[in-house]
């Protein structure tokens, strides 16, 4: 029951305070101030980067001035402000890419529990990851009905992205107090 009760605060964008300090107002100040478009841009400039790339100036505009506001409005410290802009754009991403596996019925919940991601747990970077891991995986989204030689190789790479931006979403969430 807790962790239903856990994932539907999440989902919802609001979070208590666990392990980590931050306060609920730093943790939903980029949800509500992030445009719409903001979210969908990260993850495509996720997908699509190449070594070298300039990014999108016009999402680097939007997402500086989330940045901002949301650190004036939250009163983040100002030594904690790179890991803070480090959580907000892993959490605009972290929100799309869940929103869009919801639109695929890939169950984000599978990824949280094979890999760890959550307040307090392990929240691997992308060098942590595990064949073991990766084998679990394509077993959980199997019995939950996923049908993995199916999948277009960009759902495989936005998993990857998903474990990676979730994983810093909550070590930043940990590093902010």
């Amino acid at each position: 029951m807790r962790i239903l009760v856990a994932a539907a605060l999440l989902t919802a964008g609001i979070s208590g305070q666990s392990a980590a300090a931050m306060t609920p107002g730093q943790a939903s100040c980029p949800v509500q101030l992030a445009p719409k478009t903001l979210g969908p841009a990260l993850v495509q400039e996720m997908l699509t980067y190449k070594e070298g790339q300039p990014g999108n100036p016009e999402s680097a505009k939007a997402l500086s001035t989330v940045v901002d506001v949301c650190i004036k409005r939250e009163k983040v410290a100002s030594e904690q402000e790179d890991a803070y802009t480090k959580y907000v754009i892993a959490r605009v991403s972290h929100d799309e890419l869940a929103r869009q596996f919801g639109t695929m019925t890939i169950p984000t919940a599978v990824l949280d529990r094979v890999f760890g991601l959550g307040p307090g747990l392990a929240n691997p970077t992308p060098d942590q990851i595990t064949e073991d891991q990766f084998n679990v995986l394509v077993s959980e989204l199997t019995k939950a009905g996923v049908k993995i030689d199916t999948l277009p190789k960009v759902t495989m790479t936005m998993m990857g992205s998903y474990v990676a931006v979730t994983g810093e979403m909550y070590r930043d969430m940990a590093a902010v107090r």
